[in-house]
């Protein structure tokens, strides 16, 4: 490999890296503005919340079971609950 195509492959490559190191934490940005705007209702929020399992555990003498499904890339209707068969 010639001098300048090395030189050309080593901007290349840093130019990709530069790129992809900014990007990866710019998706973070938008949450962490979003949080900052929304902290304090989220804290009253927490503040029910945690007073309605409160009185759910004095009523039935147990803490409450809760499944919490968190799901991503799932289209509508792939999952048999919403239609879908198995082919």
């Amino acid at each position: 490999m010639t001098r300048s195509a090395t030189a050309a492959m080593l901007l290349i490559t840093a130019s990709f890296l530069a790129a992809t190191s900014v990007s990866a934490i710019e998706p973070d940005g938008p949450h962490i503005d979003h949080a900052k705007r929304n902290a304090e209702a989220w804290a009253a929020e927490d503040s029910d919340i945690d007073a309605k399992l409160a009185a759910l555990e004095q009523r039935f003498g147990k803490k409450p079971n809760i499944v919490y499904i968190l799901t991503d890339d799932v289209g509508w209707g792939e999952l048999g609950w919403q239609g879908a068969v198995r082919s």
